[in-house]
This record gives C-alpha cells, structure tokens and sequence, in this order.
C-alpha cells in the first residue's frame, strides 16, 4: 500500500477514539504512547520496521509518571489502553479494535509508608528465583512469532528501575517494584532481552499471593 499515514496522526486518531469512547483518565495526558506497525503474514500478525509494508498499526498509552516513579504494565511492552488502525490513509473509517483496562486512582486519599528494599536486596531476590519473568525476546527474531525459546543459561542485569506496578486486573492501590532489564545468554551462543520484576516492599509487608489483598495500614 501507498500513501501510509504518519505515527503522529495515528496517535491522534487514537485519542480521538478514545476521548469518543468517554475513558480518557487524565493519567494519560503526559504518559508514554508507543507506535507499532505490523504486517500480515499468513495467520500471523509479525512486526515490522518498514511503515510501507504494514497492514496495522498498534498505538499503546501508558500511564504518566505518578510521583516521579514510572508505571509498569504487566509486561513493560504493551500499554494497559491499546488500538488497532489499520494502516490505510482513511484511518479515521478503520479502527479495529480499542483495548481498554486501566485502573484510576485518587493518588492523596490512599497514601501510605512502607520500608523498601534496596536494588541489591531486589536482585538477591532475582538470584534466588524470586523475581517474576514478564518478557522474554530472542535477538533477532521478531516477537510476535510464537515460538519454543532456547535455555536460559545466565542473566546479566543491564538496567534496574523503581516504579509501580500498573496490572491490567482490578486494584486498590499501586505496589512499588523494580525492573530488572537483563540481557539473557542462551544455549546455541544466542542472546535476549529479559524483563524481571520483583516486590519493592520489604518481605514483611508482603502477603502470600493466596491472601494479598492491600497493604496494611
């Protein structure tokens, strides 16, 4: 196809959509959006660099800063309010879908204190199999495309951040994590991003999974 429209007017559209569907929070007014393109290749949707190639676009928002700590969606890559366009210059008629799951929060009537863990408490955690995997790619192959990754043979952390933990599933309040954004060393020399997360909250204040329900407090 010819004539494809630009990132920038995809995301207006986006908006537009979104703003008509009347679920506009105002966390989304400075946070992150994201464009993706992809392309059709038989029953799979696969990623692509080349705008000229794409059939779809993919807009994802993410929730702005809430203070001064990013949100993190379940997986670090795909926005908790995402639209499909398909990537024809009559956007505006080709909307395929709006994905919608995106909690609001009164950020001054809930506020509490809780004892942190340090970065290197948090990776301690990661070695001992604390951490929760929540992306795994291999260098090289688009993924989108399903497929049986190679071993894990080591993780090397490259970046650790402190934020907050933005699920797709109801909540009552946001939970301090970090991110631990590692390069995987796979079996065949091959190599992967691998995103960790792991409970910012020293294990103390943490519940079992079976009863966690809100910090006490």
């Amino acid at each position: 196809m010819t004539g494809k429209v630009t990132p920038i007017c995809l995301i207006q559209v986006s908006l537009a959509a979104i703003q008509k569907s009347g679920l506009y929070p105002p966390e989304l007014t400075n946070g992150t959006r994201k464009v993706s393109f992809l392309k059709v290749v038989g029953n799979e949707l696969r990623g692509t660099e080349k705008v000229t190639e794409a059939t779809i676009a993919r807009i994802d928002f993410f929730r702005a800063d809430v203070n001064k700590l990013p949100a993190f969606s379940e997986n670090n890559i795909t926005g908790n309010v995402t639209v499909l366009i398909a990537n024809t210059t009559e956007t505006k008629r080709n909307i395929l879908s709006l994905e919608y799951h995106f909690n609001i929060f009164n950020y001054t009537a809930k506020i509490a204190t809780y004892p942190i863990k340090t970065s290197q408490q948090a990776w301690a955690d990661v070695t001992t199999g604390k951490g929760t995997p929540v992306y795994f790619s291999v260098d090289g192959i688009d993924p989108n495309i399903s497929i049986t990754p190679p071993a894990i043979k080591e993780i090397r952390a490259k970046r650790v951040s402190l934020g907050y933990y933005d699920t797709r599933s109801t909540q009552n309040y946001m939970q301090p994590i970090y991110l631990f954004d590692c390069e995987a060393r796979l079996e065949g020399d091959k190599t992967g991003v691998y995103y960790l997360y792991v409970p910012a909250l020293t294990d103390a204040w943490l519940l079992p999974a079976s009863t966690a329900t809100e910090p006490t407090e």
